[in-house]
């Protein structure tokens, strides 16, 4: 994800020590509550779809003790989201952790992450209803990823056209 002036990452865990050190990291400081650890908290309710939803967002600056943080140039604070969704009595949590080349600003992080995923759900959308994407049936030999690039491609023209 890019900001007007940086750059978002998600991270993952196949990107190892980076991923499990920024994770350790936010568990072990929120276990004691952030004391003694600079950090930015925002929060927000979202109620729709039968669903609510509240995402918790955190950034923190400390970056200098990441292992293999010396291989991103620009990194200059981490983050964390943990989304919480409450559909029909049953909660699920997930937690996604990213790397920053912002200064720990919480609010522009939240948005980078929110306009992310908005992206990202119309995409999907737009795939599964025009193009009935999660209906195809393809999966011998490359078809199924050729079928994925003709749709992306599909997209892109489509959303180019700028007739009415």
């Amino acid at each position: 994800m890019v900001t007007l002036t940086g750059v978002v990452l998600a991270l993952k865990g196949n990107q190892g020590n980076l991923y499990k050190d920024v994770e350790e990291l936010f568990t072990s400081a929120r276990a004691q509550d952030f004391q003694n650890i600079e950090n930015q908290f925002h929060s927000t309710i979202e109620k729709g779809h039968g669903r609510i939803e509240t995402r918790r967002y955190w950034t923190m600056g400390n970056t200098e003790y990441l292992a293999g943080a010396e291989k991103w140039a620009s990194l200059k604070s981490i983050g964390m989201v943990e989304s919480q969704r409450k559909v029909n009595g049953s909660i699920s949590i997930e937690q996604r952790y990213y790397i920053l080349s912002i200064d720990s600003d919480v609010h522009r992080f939240a948005e980078a992450v929110r306009n992310h995923w908005s992206i990202e759900n119309q995409l999907h959308w737009v795939l599964d209803v025009g193009f009935s994407e999660d209906a195809s049936q393809a999966c011998q030999g490359y078809s199924a990823e050729n079928l994925a690039v003709i749709r992306y491609v599909g997209v892109n023209l489509l959303s180019r056209d700028k007739k009415d």
